[in-house]
């Protein structure tokens, strides 16, 4: 019988950018959805030298043994363990590399905008770093790579740029769908977060949701 193991997800978010704010969203809906969840953070160094890591795992309880022990959750990533990382900015995604987190198991999401950091900055000429060369290397390591520009979304939609689609890619259609309709039952400024929550989705997963959801579900997806 094959072990059942939790799902992974890292985070990488800026200051100011919603990673706390995601991982709670997470942490709600896993549990709502029938799921063990824990989530632990690292904060990151001011003036733009890194990323908070927020690091989530989940476990279903329909798969606790007959005595109903639970796992003992990790407080860290380890590399080569991470099914999901989220980057929200493209450069947070070398960052992940560099660490081990993306390997052939990974689903790894970033965003394509910059936010340049103190040494691109600082640099007497120009000292911006490569976004194609993360870019290849994103699409030579991870099981899945996917870009798209979350700070343009989160603008066209009167947000902030936050992960928000963010929901593992080996959760359940119920996780994802549980977490637009608690938004949606929230007052009406809360509209806007739904609302990018459903794009950032649908740039995610978009077909591989049309494909497996059943038409309650379906209605909750098309909005």
């Amino acid at each position: 019988m094959t072990a059942v193991r939790p799902i992974t997800v890292t985070i990488a978010a800026l200051g100011g950018q919603g990673g706390g704010v995601v991982s709670d969203w997470l942490i709600d809906v896993a549990r709502r959805s029938g799921y063990l969840a824990q989530a632990t953070s690292v904060p990151g160094v001011a003036q733009r030298t890194g990323a908070t890591i927020y690091y989530l795992e989940f476990f279903p309880l329909a798969d606790l043994p007959a005595d109903q022990r639970r796992p003992i959750f990790a407080l860290m990533p380890n590399p080569g363990d991470v099914d999901v990382v989220i980057a929200s900015e493209i450069m947070e995604a070398g960052r992940a590399m560099q660490r081990g987190l993306v390997s052939s198991r990974t689903t790894l999401i970033a965003s394509s905008h910059r936010i340049y950091a103190i040494q691109e900055k600082s640099h007497m000429g120009d000292g911006r770093v490569d976004s194609r060369q993360v870019r290849a290397l994103a699409r030579e390591h991870a099981k899945r790579y996917i870009e798209f520009d979350m700070q343009a979304m989160a603008e066209a939609n009167g947000s902030v740029s936050r992960p928000r689609g963010a929901l593992p890619s080996g959760a359940p259609q119920t996780m994802r769908c549980t977490r637009v309709l608690r938004l949606r039952k929230r007052r009406r400024r809360v509209h806007p977060h739904a609302r990018l929550f459903l794009r950032h989705w649908k740039n995610a997963f978009g077909p591989a949701c049309r494909r497996r959801c059943k038409r309650r579900r379906a209605r909750a997806c098309a909005g």
